[in-house]
């Protein structure tokens, strides 16, 4: 569900295998907003429904093309919040949650980002409960990216 530019899938990929896939507890923010049911209503109330032939619908491309910044945001903080619950339940030894930290909507040219670093740390009263114990931050290489997200259907095929 992701953008095809990253290479997140890979990354996560090859994560898992360096420590054992059984275990990586692992959830994805974006594939947990594309297959969320507030995505798909807030698509079809804008007029849009899934097409018969296309079964990974939507995708982050339908999202953050038809929906207003705002939505997407919220949807977005939604899932990561699912995410983050259901990693705590799991009973993997390493706890793995991947996401962008920056959308982009082609209809608009618009590069933002939906990230909030509060939503990582979770408190009762002034106590901390919760707080993950690494971040890990991907950059890929600039033309990879390129070439990837020019590819037919993606972000940038014109």
């Amino acid at each position: 569900c992701a953008p095809a530019g990253t290479g997140l899938k890979g990354a996560v990929a090859k994560f898992k295998n360096a420590f054992g896939v059984n275990n990586v507890a692992h959830r994805d923010v974006e594939a947990i907003l594309c297959g969320s049911l507030g995505a798909k209503k807030a698509l079809s109330g804008l007029g849009y429904s899934e097409p018969s032939n296309h079964q990974d619908w939507p995708g982050m491309k339908e999202i953050t093309w038809h929906l207003p910044r705002d939505r997407v945001i919220e949807l977005w903080t939604d899932a990561l919040s699912e995410g983050v619950d259901q990693l705590r339940k799991s009973n993997g030894a390493l706890k793995l949650l991947s996401c962008h930290l920056t959308l982009y909507c082609g209809r608009r040219e618009e590069f933002y980002s939906p990230f909030n670093v509060n939503l990582f740390e979770e408190k009762v009263e002034k106590e901390t409960i919760f707080k993950p114990s690494h971040l890990l931050l991907l950059i890929d290489d600039i033309y990879d990216m390129y070439l990837r997200l020019t590819d037919k259907d993606q972000l940038f095929d014109t």
